[in-house]
């Protein structure tokens, strides 16, 4: 609709107090995520990929004299050739490394306690910036279960793991973390 008659419509419906909302526009208590794009640890997948699993993981610069700058913990990721497709930061700033439809190297030889192996195939790595003394601080928790709720309403998430959940024989992530403060799909 174009012209005087789009201009009348829209007139109209701001009298009447009435907001336009893009259909694709995201809803309003989706968290801020922002990117941070890397170019190592994953594999581009064209076409669709069914994600039904969440990992939690935890890291950081344990290279640098700062144990959560990102710069530091990305570069220590570039070393290894991994990535998450997400990294909480202290402050529960979200950041995307790798692009959903892509395949993220972050949860190595693992195993779903439902039996299914290769869980990179259909899964999403979050990386929450903790050491393995310190705990996760409230505006992770926060940021955490909001990124699980927009996920959740993006891909038939059925899973939120922990990283030892998968791989107990090697792995015992995340640290610091009351996991009974972590959204679980399904549950309120």
């Amino acid at each position: 609709m174009s012209g005087r008659r789009g201009w009348a419509l829209s007139a109209l419906l701001l009298a009447l107090g009435a907001t336009a909302v893009r259909a694709d526009a995201p809803p309003p208590d989706a968290p801020i995520v922002r990117d941070r794009l890397v170019a190592w640890g994953h594999r581009p997948h064209f076409g669709p990929r069914a994600i039904d699993t969440i990992v939690v993981h935890s890291s950081y610069d344990a290279l640098g004299p700062a144990p959560y700058d990102l710069d530091g913990l990305l570069a220590e990721y570039r070393q290894y050739g991994v990535a998450p497709h997400f990294v909480i930061d202290r402050d529960g700033g979200i950041w995307r490394t790798v692009a959903e439809r892509d395949v993220a190297w972050h949860a190595g030889r693992s195993r779903m306690p439902d039996g299914r192996a290769g869980v990179n195939a259909f899964s999403l790595g979050v990386e929450l910036m903790t050491t393995r003394t310190d705990s996760v601080t409230a505006a992770q928790y926060e940021a955490l279960n909001a990124l699980i709720a927009r996920l959740a309403r993006e891909h038939p998430i059925r899973h939120v793991v922990r990283h030892r959940d998968i791989a107990p024989e090697r792995k015992d992530d995340p640290w610091g973390c009351d996991w009974r403060r972590v959204a679980q799909p399904g549950q309120p």
